[in-house]
């Protein structure tokens, strides 16, 4: 099931994907740096991820 995160700040969808590996890992970070300049970069992935809401997407019905 994909999951959609967005900025509990600007609201922007930022990336879709069904696990939080590196990649998407990076991601988040860099979307977090452009949008929030002012704030302390999370040290970890737990506190980045507590930064975004994480919600379920369900597949549209047939």
């Amino acid at each position: 099931m994909p999951f959609v995160v967005t900025c509990r700040t600007c609201w922007e969808q930022v990336l879709t994907a069904d696990v939080i590996d590196d990649e998407a890992e990076c991601a988040l970070r860099d979307h977090f740096m452009l949008a929030h300049r002012d704030v302390e970069q999370p040290a970890t992935r737990d506190e980045l991820l507590r930064l975004f809401y994480v919600v379920s997407v369900l597949p549209p019905a047939a």
